[in-house]
């Protein structure tokens, strides 16, 4: 299965993005920093760009924890949106 490293990246954001619409923060903020954390290390998330990525996460994460969710999102939903433009376009 291709891009099998991006799916799992998209799985844990759209985890998030959950969390965030149904404002169960303190899940979001932990989900986040596994994730990037993850981006960073595991080789299950060895995507194209990861340290690039892991710092937006990482942005974000600091966004939510100032209290900015809208911010957090429009950060994760622009890196959904690039992973899924890899997906998609093969």
């Amino acid at each position: 299965m291709e891009h099998v490293e991006e799916l799992h990246v998209l799985e844990h954001l759209g985890f998030v993005l959950e969390c965030l619409a149904e404002d169960v923060r303190g899940e979001a903020k932990s989900e986040l920093g596994s994730l990037a954390r993850a981006l960073e290390s595991d080789k299950r998330y060895a995507i194209a760009g990861a340290q690039e990525r892991a710092h937006k996460l990482s942005e974000a994460l600091m966004l939510l924890r100032g209290d900015d969710a809208r911010g957090a999102a429009a950060i994760l939903a622009r890196v959904s949106r690039e992973l899924w433009k890899r997906v998609l376009s093969g």
